[in-house]
């Protein structure tokens, strides 16, 4: 009988200027060079001193494509306006989108080691603020890879930090279809991509004394991310099989979102900056303590991988559930907050440490939190 369990067979995520494997597609940029370039001059033309900021969100370098980072040094050079520097929302971040193709690349090529390449039957897409041209874009990247399927499906979920959850419960009703053979799978991949939004590095665009003017700019980082899912068992290797799937919404208010600015004359990211801190210490924390609980306690889970909206706030829980430091994944300090790439960052740095898993240590816990018509928070449970 054709098993309905659903696995991860592999994973991978591409980050760039970090490691051997990302330096190629972009470069780290400290976050006080960001806030020197984008916050505004005070009234007697001095800059304010931001040298506090990478103790106080843990941020210190903030990863950006070559694509991205041309740009905004460009906009730095000739001081352009936002609103004119938003004609860059448009434009293909064609850097981020090889990277895309590398990282797919990436995950299919273990399981073509395996047996014959798989089938990959259907391709789910998740993007916070995509741009006119993905749909474009994704098809270029499954040609690059080689995945020209007439037959296949591409769906695109417009989600946040938490659009893990829909992919996964997606690709678990695709595969239990009748339609779908034993050993087809379901290709999820997701971006963060600072394109649409990149007029809000324009050179003082940002006011300093308010911290949700230049949060957004100012920490988030680029990266994508790819992930194979099948039926648990149709192939040889390590593999996450899918357990506890478990997410609610916790905020009906936003917490980042975009908006129009009519000073500017431009849309751009606002982040409420206190409210994202409170909400995600509550419902991150009791998402945690309730995945550990079930798997048996901290002795039973090898990695808890909690979403890094910033290292210090992922601190913060670990302490508060009482679980260990160097088990808990964390890149977020050098990269900067990747919204939903960060999933498949921490996903992927577990799998590579599966080697120091003791014999007890059979499951991984990873809660997630993000805006989806409000905000979701939850966790999801993954055995060896």
């Amino acid at each position: 009988m054709m098993s309905h369990d659903v696995a991860i067979k592999s994973v991978s995520c591409l980050i760039p200027g970090f490691g051997e494997d990302g330096a190629e597609f972009g470069e780290l940029i400290p976050t006080r060079e960001l806030l020197d370039n984008i916050t505004s001059l005070s009234s007697h033309g001095s800059r304010a001193d931001n040298s506090f900021i990478a103790a106080k969100v843990g941020i210190e370098t903030v990863a950006a494509t070559r694509t991205s980072a041309g740009i905004m040094r460009q906009m730095w050079a000739n001081r352009e306006r936002p609103a004119h520097a938003a004609r860059f929302a448009g434009y293909t971040n064609t850097c981020l989108y090889r990277m895309l193709a590398a990282s797919i690349g990436r995950a299919l090529y273990p399981l073509a080691l395996a047996g014959r390449p798989p089938h990959v039957r259907a391709h789910i897409h998740i993007v916070s603020f995509p741009q006119p041209m993905l749909e474009y874009e994704l098809f270029r990247v499954r040609r690059e890879v080689g995945i020209d399927d007439v037959d296949l499906h591409t769906l695109i979920i417009q989600q946040g930090c938490a659009g893990l959850f829909s992919a996964l419960k997606t690709a678990k009703l695709l595969l239990a279809s009748s339609d779908f053979a034993a050993d087809d799978v379901v290709l999820v991949t997701a971006e963060n991509n600072m394109m649409p939004y990149l007029h809000q590095r324009a050179a003082g665009y940002a006011d300093f004394g308010d911290i949700n003017s230049w949060l957004f700019p100012g920490i988030f980082g680029e990266g994508v991310g790819a992930l194979v899912l099948g039926r648990a068992g149709e192939r040889s290797g390590a593999e996450w099989r899918l357990g506890v799937i478990e997410d609610e919404m916790v905020q009906r208010e936003w917490r980042i979102a975009p908006r129009w600015n009519e000073s500017a004359g431009c849309s751009e990211v606002v982040t409420r900056s206190r409210a994202v801190k409170q909400t995600y210490l509550a419902n991150v924390t009791n998402h945690a303590t309730r995945a550990i609980a079930a798997c048996g306690g901290p002795d039973a889970v090898f990695r808890l991988c909690l979403h890094e909206s910033n290292p210090l706030l992922v601190r913060t829980v670990a302490g508060r559930v009482g679980f260990p430091l160097d088990r808990v994944p964390s890149i977020s300090a050098s990269v900067g907050t990747l919204a939903i790439a960060s999933s498949f960052s921490l996903l992927e740095r577990a799998t590579a440490d599966l080697h120091r898993a003791t014999p007890e240590q059979k499951q991984l816990v990873m809660v997630l939190i993000g805006e989806s018509n409000g905000i979701r928070a939850g966790h999801l449970i993954l055995s060896l």
